[in-house]
């Protein structure tokens, strides 16, 4: 079709010799303080079945280390870092560090970050980090721009504009990837000359990559009508699955704020929103009513102490037996902390526990009645979802599939080296049908905690493939080796006429694209690329052709790695697991513009933020085992 140049300049010189030293490391050694010392396998000598050893390796001379030759060929690893070290060297001897760039480590990348332009709110910034790209089998550099904020800068509409979030008239930027690539070839007329041109890490331009499109995401509603939008679908057609038991309507109010409950009451039931396209009341729209018979109060004058709201909420669910329940609130925004985010997480985590979902609507929102009016339609929406209702459900590709979604938090102590781990899946269909959320473990012990998730997968699959013949796990990169080891290896006791899947996603990644056939760059959404047979990056969001100009700021491309297969897969069938990956990013409840995210990873990214935040605001460390509503949305 075309092709996206990838944020990757490979080496022109592909093929090179370097020394580096090596000594044999002991197994029972630990991690080595010095920065300069790494540990890698590589092979004794250079027979072509010679054995691999565990080395301590340094590119600095050291008295007990043996001195060896390698090849740029000989370790994907070892030469990237030997390209790290050697721009390193090379910034030391021609820059200023602190003045022209700096060094940053940590444990997933090294990147020598060089500064392009200096402001008060901080630093204009292009990074560069070794990548050895499998498509092409080409060492080079990934190159990415970003604002660096002072330590002291606070976060504001001149920081995002600086960051290319906003564009020169604080309006969202939809030019970002052209200003983005002029970042870049800012970068190469300051730099180029000074440090690459001529010597080993010289670099030639953007590696360019063919590309392939996807279809675009099709909706489904009540009746099987069908849509290409949840707005005009629910419009048409009415939601995908109605809500069946009686609902009550429970508002946690102060006595402060009766006239905030009553307000938002007369929106829910569609007094104040004539003329809004997106809503028309919550009978019309959802098929639920809401009138004086079925909404109650309570008062948060009484009920404010966990126990109270513990013991509350153990009430409603005896007295309501058969009954859907759901609890609206009243706050600041829960990111401006204090008493008010206890109170926030409080409320959440207490009824959560016994499956009563709370919808916050907060005092700025509720108060004026333009905010209110826009953010009416959203609010139902998530209402009705936590209600156990489906709005709607993407078409899917792959039939009897189930998609579980796998994260992890890891949280320390207070004033200990001690972690506690928390591993918990999301469970759908490939229709984006939220089933239920289970934690899978959690321990303070890495080995009884990788036992606990063998167990509990085990349990889960078990039910799952009595259903489904096709099981897929979207996991995050949050998950490490070896609990990645835990879930293969569970996978694998399993019959071998169920198909398994595991795709690991990252939307936060080292990529970016950009397509040069446009003079904006933009890529068209739903376009994927290859960067080896088993990496793709995939974009939800971009033009919706080669013509059109970008009308908003566009996110960049989801980075995917199919980890684990129980068997083979063709092209064609990675191509409709990428297709259903794209179809999930339209099956999230939480909005009707949601951002566009997969929500097997993104509901995970949301669970993953009210643990963290029970545990360090609360102290609250363990949730229920299962729960069968979205409460996090």
């Amino acid at each position: 079709m075309g092709k996206i140049a990838i944020n990757f300049v490979p080496l022109k010189n592909q093929d090179f010799i370097f020394n580096a030293f090596r000594k044999l490391r002991d197994m029972n050694d630990g991690k080595n303080e010095d920065k300069s010392i790494f540990s890698l396998y590589l092979p004794q000598n250079e027979e072509p079945l010679a054995q691999y050893l565990s080395y301590w390796l340094s590119f600095v001379y050291r008295d007990d280390f043996e001195e060896f030759n390698y090849s740029s060929k000989d370790n994907i690893h070892l030469t990237n870092r030997y390209l790290h070290y050697t721009l390193e060297q090379a910034c030391n001897e021609k820059l200023q560090i602190e003045i022209d760039y700096s060094v940053f480590y940590s444990t997933a990348t090294k990147q020598i970050r060089f500064i392009i332009k200096r402001h008060s709110e901080g630093d204009e910034v292009v990074y560069l980090s070794t990548h050895f790209l499998e498509l092409t089998q080409q060492h080079g550099f990934l190159l990415e721009y970003k604002f660096i904020m002072n330590e002291n800068q606070t976060f504001n509409r001149k920081v995002q504009q600086l960051s290319l979030s906003l564009n020169k008239e604080f309006k969202s930027n939809n030019n970002l990837y052209f200003e983005k690539f002029e970042k870049l070839k800012e970068f190469a007329k300051q730099y180029y000359r000074k440090i690459f041109s001529g010597n080993i890490l010289d670099f030639g331009g953007f590696s360019q990559i063919e590309y392939s499109q996807l279809t675009g995401k099709r909706y489904i509603f009540g009746n099987g009508g069908e849509d290409n939008y949840p707005t005009s679908g629910l419009n048409k057609f009415g939601p995908y699955k109605k809500i069946k038991e009686p609902v009550l309507f429970y508002f946690y109010r102060l006595e402060s704020e009766k006239d905030k409950a009553l307000k938002l009451y007369n929106f829910l039931v569609g007094k104040e929103v004539e003329e809004n396209k997106y809503f028309d009341g919550f009978a019309n729209t959802y098929g639920v009513i809401i009138d004086q018979t079925n909404i109650r109060g309570l008062n948060a004058d009484k009920y404010k102490k966990p126990l109270e709201l513990e013991n509350i909420s153990k009430e409603l669910v005896q007295k309501h037996p058969g009954y859907k329940l759901i609890v609206f609130a009243f706050s600041p925004r829960k990111e401006d902390g204090g008493d008010e985010k206890k109170r926030y997480l409080t409320l959440k985590y207490e009824f959560a526990q016994r499956s009563i979902p709370v919808q916050f609507v907060q005092y700025g929102t509720v108060t004026n009645n333009y905010s209110l009016k826009s953010a009416i339609p959203n609010i139902a929406l998530a209402v009705f979802a936590k209600l156990g209702g489906e709005p709607w459900k993407v078409k899917p590709t792959n039939d009897d599939c189930l998609i579980l979604g796998i994260s992890q938090t890891v949280h320390n102590k207070p004033g200990s080296k001690a972690k506690k781990y928390v591993a918990y899946s999301v469970l759908l269909d490939t229709g984006g049908i939220y089933k239920s959320l289970e934690v899978l473990s959690t321990d303070e012990k890495l080995d009884n905690y990788l036992i606990k998730l063998k167990e509990n997968l085990k349990l889960v699959l078990e039910t799952a493939t009595i259903s489904y013949s096709k099981v897929v796990l979207h996991v995050t990169f949050k998950l490490r080796k070896k609990e990645l080891e835990a879930i293969t290896d569970t996978l694998k006791e399993f019959d071998a006429s169920i198909e398994f899947v595991v795709i690991r996603i990252n939307t936060t990644n080292e990529f970016t694209g950009y397509d040069q056939s446009k003079g904006h760059l933009t890529p068209t959404k739903n376009v994927y690329l290859p960067l080896s047979s088993s990496k793709f990056l995939l974009w939800l969001e971009g033009t919706n052709n080669q013509h059109e100009v970008p009308f908003k700021r566009y996110s960049g491309p989801l980075y995917i790695e199919f980890h684990f297969s129980s068997k083979t897969l063709t092209s064609d069938e990675k191509k409709r697991y990428l297709q259903d990956l794209l179809n999930l990013s339209g099956a999230n409840w939480r909005g009707l513009n949601a951002k566009a995210v997969p929500v097997s990873v993104y509901y995970c990214k949301l669970v993953s933020e009210y643990i963290m935040d029970f545990k360090e605001t609360l102290d609250l460390e363990d949730l229920k085992s299962k729960f069968d509503n979205p409460w996090f949305l």
